[in-house]
Formats: structure tokens, sequence, C-alpha cells
């Protein structure tokens, strides 16, 4: 959606947006709206300001909300981080201890008469 009264500038408040150029960030009208003022005492506390500009900026403010990722819940990272570096720690246990059996001599081969298989064949 685009918006007529909202503008975002760098060089102005930092970037925040606000209503048309003015120095009236978006946020600081929510916030009156937030606080219980109507429209009317937002307009006679700030002259600058008109209906519509009230109005866009509580439709500017809703849209960022819906289109902002919600994070994780702190516990949920956690268990998801610590999930991951269990799984790293396991991965390079495993990978060490791959490496170090395939050099070890088979348990279970023809040559050695204490674990050689007796096949039908032998009998």
């Amino acid at each position: 959606m685009t918006y007529q009264h909202i503008t975002t500038d760098p060089a102005q408040m930092g970037g925040q947006p606000c209503i048309r150029g003015l120095r009236i960030p978006v946020v600081s009208v929510v916030a009156m709206v937030a606080e219980g003022m109507a429209v009317s005492e937002i307009i006679d506390a700030l002259p600058d300001l008109e209906a519509e500009d009230a109005s866009e900026a509580l439709h500017y403010a809703a849209e960022a909300l819906r289109e902002r990722e919600r994070p994780l819940p702190p516990r949920g990272v956690k268990l998801l981080l610590d999930n991951l570096r269990v799984r790293r720690r396991i991965g390079r246990r495993a990978a060490q201890w791959a490496s170090s059996i395939s050099s070890w001599p088979n348990p279970i081969s023809s040559t050695n008469p204490r674990t050689a298989r007796v096949t039908a064949a032998d009998v």
C-alpha cells in the first residue's frame, strides 16, 4: 500500500516514518491515540496535522505490524540453539569415532580362527 501522508527520509528524524515530511513521527501520533486522545485533541496539540494524517498514521502502524516477522520466544530460541549445539557435538563425536574405528582390524574375519564364521560349506 502506498501512503501519501507518510514519508521516510534518512536525513530527517533518523529515517523514522514521519507525517508529510514534517518532524512529527508516526509513532508519536500512534502513541497519542494509544493514550486515549481523540483525533481533534491530537490536531489541537499538533496544529500542522490534518485528520487524514492521523488516520493514515494508524493505517501505516497497523500495516507495519502485519508485515513484521514475529521472533521466537526466548525459550524457543534457547531450546533451538541447545538442540543445534547437541547435534553438532554428537555429529563431531560420531565423525571422530567413525574415523578412529576405520583403522581397527575387522574382528570378524575369516583369517581370525577365534571369530571365523562357520558356514554350511565348511561342515
